[in-house]
């Protein structure tokens, strides 16, 4: 049999073996020692639990690795490079699992370790970091590598709130990594060392998984972390494809994900805070896994459903593994697909602050600039962003765009800064502002091939045609949703707030047209009186059974009772500017029999003397 073959069989048991033996004599010991993580009001055990178990699978993982390094010279490099900055995240996470350091310490030591690993004379040096078919400056080099040093670290380190949730997540991303490794990069070594990690994380969840008797603490989580984040510096380094280098991301995407919403809600809390809530450190209870247990109410069930969630992340990366340069976007549209899925289902919390936010408003000087700061920042990453997907759409073969062409991209933004769209308020924008936004697109557009054609720029119009409408694509797009999402979380925390109540009138809005839609777009911000909209009726037979501003149309005024019958309401509101005296008769005759009030809404500009005031509506 290959000799490959039987390592990547013993290797990994034998690691499986010894992290299972390891633990058990963590079980024993770490309590003498006080490694002991006691029960409090953010953590769901109730007793107390020895921490630092993670030990046993660092152990485990160096032993066997260092056997896989007499084999082969690719894991005596790779762990070379990995041991010396490792080692100083170890030593945090078990002097932080003993006596509980400070976060700004911890940070410190995570810059430390990144900056040691980016200086590594084993390594490139500087590394020579690779994004998207081109390469990044030097000066780069340095800040992305503690970027996703830092984050990956603090990712793993977040998620490893429940019993078996971390380990078991580590273990999937690990298989995911070896088999990118040995598919993309050709490197038999990373598979073993993956494996390796893998077996020795299955070997410490035999009694991390619920109930758990040991925490791998952050002496594991921080270790694992960093191992993942050497593993994603290393696809940036290597000749891998675009769709590539981003599969080691999408291995570990529930840690990467939860990181992500951690960030959005804790900013977003700061900035609406009004200066009394908690910094953007500051530790809470609405952690992916916080928020899967408050529904099952188990931690065995969390864990699964995590698990499930980290395959899906990890199948869609094994996918994109699959795509050829040709069908790059295929990938790209996986990634967000999974990612428009994830945040749709499991970041309602950040979308209920974002809505928060939008109706309560901040304080004064950060909204201000808050407002100020957004657009041109979107804009910015928009312009980049379809910089680098006009690279990836044409390539045949690819043209050659490098950093020098930034001076051509940039006279887009600056016509949009001298252009005043940076003096619109688009939450309250109009057509004739998109069309004018519109118009500084098409200006800076071909401002920007004047100046490439006149200082001999690398673009063709073709090149430059497919930039310039992925540039008006992002931008246009992001403002148009932008202009919609408002009344769309006004709806939705009005729905939330009725549904909160114990006594909500059922409500029938009579008229489909323009009145209707004005009316849902204002119901929104009435605070004092809630109610619920459970149809629309109108005299209009062409509307019956079909969908009207996001609600069913029941039928007409020879429905009505009929209607009551099914779903009994307490009001009509009547929105129709047209309506005749025999339908107000009618409603009438129907709201005495069945003592329901009518209302009628009437959207017009009322002259105000100064003994009157402005009427919201009529009760009939």
């Amino acid at each position: 049999m290959n000799l490959s073959i039987l390592l990547s069989i013993f290797l990994p048991v034998g690691a499986w073996l010894v992290s299972m033996v390891l633990t058990r004599q963590c079980i024993k010991f770490l309590p003498k020692w006080g490694f002991i993580d006691m029960p409090d009001s953010r953590r769901v055990h109730v007793k107390p639990i020895p921490r630092g178990g993670g030990m046993a699978i660092i152990a485990a993982f160096y032993l066997f690795s260092v056997i896989t390094a007499y084999f082969y010279a690719g894991a005596r490099e790779y762990l070379c490079v990995l041991a010396p900055p490792s080692a100083i995240i170890i030593l945090c996470g078990f002097l932080d699992d003993r006596f509980c350091l400070s976060a700004k310490v911890k940070l410190l030591a995570q810059i430390v370790a990144a900056l040691l690993l980016w200086w590594s004379p084993l390594a490139e040096n500087p590394p020579r970091l690779e994004f998207f078919f081109f390469d990044l400056p030097e000066w780069a080099s340095p800040f992305i590598t503690v970027f996703l040093v830092v984050a990956i670290v603090n990712a793993f380190n977040l998620i490893d709130g429940l019993d078996g949730v971390a380990a078991g997540l580590s273990i999937i991303s690990a298989v995911c990594l070896g088999v990118w490794a040995i598919t993309i990069l050709h490197n038999p070594p990373l598979l073993l060392l993956s494996l390796i990690l893998a077996a020795a994380c299955l070997g410490f969840l035999r009694y991390n998984f619920s109930p758990a008797k040991i925490f791998m603490g952050d002496t594991g989580s921080n270790f694992l972390g960093f191992f993942f984040a050497v593993s994603c510096i290393n696809s940036m380094t290597a000749e891998a494809t675009s769709v590539a280098i981003l599969v080691p991301l999408m291995a570990i995407g529930v840690p990467i994900f939860d990181v992500f919403l951690a960030f959005w809600r804790r900013l977003l809390r700061k900035i609406s805070s009004h200066g009394h809530d908690k910094g953007i450190m500051s530790a809470d209870m609405d952690h992916l896994h916080h928020r899967l247990f408050a529904q099952c109410h188990n931690q065995r069930t969390t864990a699964l459903i995590l698990y499930a969630l980290a395959g899906v992340f990890a199948l869609a990366g094994l996918f994109m593994m699959l795509v050829k340069h040709g069908s790059a976007a295929l990938g790209y549209f996986v990634i967000v697909l999974v990612a428009f899925m994830a945040v749709r289902k499991l970041a309602t919390v950040e979308m209920v602050d974002s809505a928060k936010m939008i109706l309560r408003g901040v304080s004064t000087p950060k909204r201000n600039l808050l407002f100020i700061l957004s657009h041109p920042v979107f804009d910015l990453i928009c312009i980049i962003l379809a910089y680098v997907l006009a690279n990836i759409l044409i390539k045949k073969p690819m043209f050659d765009l490098k950093w020098n062409t930034a001076p051509f991209i940039l006279v887009i933004y600056f016509t949009l800064i001298f252009g005043g769209i940076y003096k619109i308020f688009w939450f309250r924008s109009s057509v004739r502002d998109y069309r004018y936004l519109g118009e500084m697109l098409f200006f800076g557009s071909l401002l920007a091939l004047m100046a490439n054609r006149l200082f001999d720029g690398p673009w063709t119009v073709t090149q430059a045609v497919i930039f310039f409408l992925l540039t008006a694509f992002f931008i246009l797009g992001e403002r148009m949703t932008l202009h919609y999402f408002e009344s769309w979380v006004v709806r939705q925390l009005f729905v939330r707030r009725a549904a909160s109540q114990t006594q909500v009138d059922n409500v029938v809005i009579f008229g489909g047209g323009q009145g209707c839609r004005t009316y849902l777009a204002c119901m929104g911000y009435i605070y004092e009186d809630l109610f619920k909209v459970i149809g629309i009726l109108d005299d209009d037979k062409a509307l019956h059974g079909l969908t009207v501003y996001g609600y069913k149309v029941l039928g007409g005024r020879d429905e009505l009772a009929e209607v009551f019958e099914r779903t009994p309401f307490q009001r009509i509101v009547v929105t129709s500017s047209n309506i005749g005296n025999p339908a107000i008769e009618d409603l009438r005759s129907f709201a005495a029999k069945y003592k329901i009030k009518i209302y009628r809404f009437i959207p017009e500009a009322i002259d105000i003397t100064p003994n009157e005031l402005i009427p919201t509506g009529q009760n009939e």
